[in-house]
């Protein structure tokens, strides 16, 4: 349950909705499993409900007629020796070219044949729904995705040391929206097989994976967005091809001679190929981009690094009328407890754990379309940008209370013709602490100052806030917590101001229950006051607002089971 008792807002901030309501709201689930005879029944059903209609799970598909209980979500599940089949939302796939992990309603089957050999087949809906309408998500064949998997073990006697799956995928979908998604939708079909390939040694040092995977895709005629136009052009089926290949090899993986501090090195490879217009409707790589990719992670004790490096292109077929970008990006991470370096049996508190993140990204035209055909100016429509961040940690942690401080820095350094002082540099300071006053009381304070300079405009914005907030068991029955934020912009030549406070204050009241079953049933009684409070000067177009609203609310929630 849940009410806003009260509330109160200046004439700027505008009434609510709804200035008072009580709402009722109820997630209900049904969890069984019973074995009998070698045999595994699991079964998990979960429903929604509301009072208000406009709160129902689908209500943006069926407005008024929405119903205010329904089902979310379902997944039977039946095992027997090396069969299972499961009917609802369960995850099929693993080649992430082709068909990986979708989980829209549907059935899938799978069955051990040997030792060696696997196979499973899925047949979902072709979009994510909800709701009893479609139960079992196989109503409608031409919006429905239906795969297929063969796995080998080419060494059964040690399974995982080679393993080769062949996949198959058919898919068709109508100009339906997955539930609760926004998007532009248009009727769609795939065809396609696929191939994966993955092993590690015996040891497990060496470890690769290999996917492979070839798709025919088009765009049918859709008369829900021809609205009867006539002469529009059909779309080309093409047929199109994507492989991706990881490699990682432990070139150390021991401790030193205290055989308490691991010592390890890790290499990672990845290569990865998507041709122009490649398509599946069950797996989401972006297409026509060649990526190549090496990562580095060290463990050394306490300190740990991670060094990536990546290419990455467009454009692989070099048309001329189309721009070819080219992105180079570097990330590093670091961190290591500095108290380590002090020989003191006692803990050198005084020393913070350090963190260190630093990326880089330089993105950067290829090529110059021609003007006449592409629409580029040949300057400034060419990107050409190097950007810089990091962040610097330090934290320090003691039994009954905690410091930390982090520095942030980023440089967008733009380097088109014509734009070249079109450049932004931000850095800010952010110190946060957190005291145990006692085993029931905490609180914390935190303060913190940004600085955006706007290097073509001259001009530096300021950011700086300070909050503080608190969490009171009190009894086990009671709790009690709140925050209080204040943050305040100007800039450096004083054009806009804002000044704005938010408070919130939280009450709970833990109760339980007893029912028939001599069991207890648990539940909270809540209340809570909210306030937001916002007041901006615009001194060069001499405007000004107070944006101020509260509101109290209370409810309650309980657990049946």
């Amino acid at each position: 349950v849940d009410s806003l008792v009260d509330e109160g807002h200046s004439e700027e901030a505008g009434e609510p909705e709804r200035p008072h309501y009580t709402d009722f709201n109820m997630n209900a689930g049904l969890t069984f499993e019973g074995k009998r005879d070698g045999t595994t029944i699991r079964s998990d059903v979960n429903l929604v409900g509301s009072s208000v209609r406009e709160q129902a799970l689908r209500y943006s598909e069926r407005g008024a007629d929405a119903p205010k209980l329904d089902l979310s979500d379902y997944l039977v599940e039946i095992e027997e020796g090396n069969t299972s089949f499961s009917m609802g939302h369960s995850s099929f796939g693993q080649n992430p070219l082709l068909i990986s992990s979708i989980s829209n309603r549907g059935a899938t089957f799978r069955h051990q044949l040997s030792d060696s050999f696997d196979f499973a087949i899925a047949s979902q809906n072709g979009t994510d729904i909800v709701g009893y309408n479609n139960l079992f998500g196989l109503r409608s064949l031409d919006h429905n995705i239906t795969g297929g998997t063969l796995g080998y073990e080419l060494f059964s006697s040690r399974p995982g040391a080679l393993r080769m799956e062949i996949s198959y995928v058919t898919a068709e979908i109508q100009s339906d929206s997955n539930f609760d998604v926004g998007e532009v939708v248009e009727a769609e079909q795939s065809d396609g097989y696929g191939v994966r390939l993955l092993g590690s040694t015996e040891s497990g040092r060496l470890r690769g994976e290999l996917n492979y995977a070839r798709s025919s895709y088009t765009n049918p005629q859709d008369d829900a967005l021809n609205e009867g136009i006539d002469g529009l052009v059909e779309v080309d089926e093409s047929t199109n091809s994507a492989y991706r290949i990881n490699l990682s090899y432990d070139l150390l993986s021991s401790t030193l001679e205290d055989e308490t501090t691991p010592l390890s090195l890790t290499v990672s490879l990845l290569h990865e190929r998507v041709d122009p217009l490649y398509k599946t409707l069950a797996a989401f790589p972006n297409a026509d981009v060649l990526l190549n990719q090496v990562e580095i992670v060290s463990i050394f004790g306490s300190l740990a690094l991670q060094l990536q490096h990546s290419w990455m292109e467009d454009n692989l077929d070099d048309i001329a009328s189309i721009l070819k970008t080219k992105t180079e990006s570097t990330v590093l991470s670091a961190t290591y407890d500095l108290s380590l370096i002090v020989d003191e049996e006692a803990t050198a508190w005084y020393l913070p754990e350090a963190s260190l993140a630093l990326n880089r990204v330089y993105q950067y035209a290829a090529n110059n379309p021609d003007e006449d055909e592409s629409g580029f100016n040949g300057g400034s429509h060419l990107p050409n940008q190097n950007n810089l961040s990091g962040d610097l940690g330090l934290s320090w942690r003691l039994d009954n209370w905690g410091l930390s401080y982090t520095y942030s820095y980023s440089d967008q350094d733009n380097r088109q013709t014509g734009r070249e002082n079109d450049d932004f540099k931000t850095d800010g300071h952010s110190l946060e602490a957190d005291i145990q006053l006692t085993d029931n009381f905490q609180f914390g304070l935190s303060v913190g100052r940004v600085r955006n300079e706007n290097v073509a405009e001259l001009l530096n914005n300021y950011t700086e806030s300070a909050g503080l907030n608190f969490n009171w068991n009190i009894q086990g029955k009671w709790g009690l917590s709140g925050s209080v934020e204040k943050t305040l912009e100007d800039d450096s030549k004083d054009l806009v101001e804002n000044d704005s406070i938010s408070a919130d204050l939280h009450a709970v009241r833990h109760i339980s229950l007893p029912f028939p079953d001599g069991k207890k049933r648990h539940g909270q009684l809540y209340m809570r006051y909210n306030l937001s409070d916002n007041e901006s000067i615009d001194n060069e177009f001499e405007f000004e607002s107070l944006v101020k609203s509260w509101t109290v609310t209370a409810g309650l929630s309980f657990s049946f089971f």
